[in-house]
């Protein structure tokens, strides 16, 4: 399915940068991604974007690199076979998504979407 993500870091009341995906798979084991990245940082921005940029590459990079990692193991096993722990806050939630939009269509030919619904998990430091 596509998703879309979005992680907020706010520094304050007047600082923030936001890093957005769009995600949409094209196989089985490709996805194609899109990410934006902002941040509002007043007359720093210009200083900000000379640090922040680099660094969000490192970020995407470094996910990027965790995804191909996980995608050679799922070749290697030859599927899913995920399991969840109480602490994983979105794991079973999205997997209750999945399997909603993988059951059939009903009489009135859309898939039903009881039980779901949007999360936002906000943690502050």
């Amino acid at each position: 399915m596509p998703n879309l993500s979005r992680v907020d870091y706010e520094f304050g009341p007047k600082h923030h940068f936001i890093i957005t995906s769009q995600c949409t798979p094209i196989s089985d084991f490709q996805t194609e991604v899109y990410t934006v990245i902002t941040y509002r940082y007043g007359a720093l921005g210009r200083l900000i974007r000379l640090f922040f940029e680099p660094m969000s590459r490192h970020i995407i990079k470094q996910d990027v690199d965790i995804l191909a990692a996980q995608t050679k193991q799922l070749i290697q096993f030859n599927g899913t076979k995920f399991s969840h722990v109480e602490t994983d806050l979105l794991g079973l939630h999205i997997q209750s998504m999945r399997r909603q939009a993988d059951q059939p269509e009903s009489e009135d030919g859309v898939a039903s979407t009881a039980g779901l619904s949007e999360r936002e998990i906000t943690i502050r430091f």
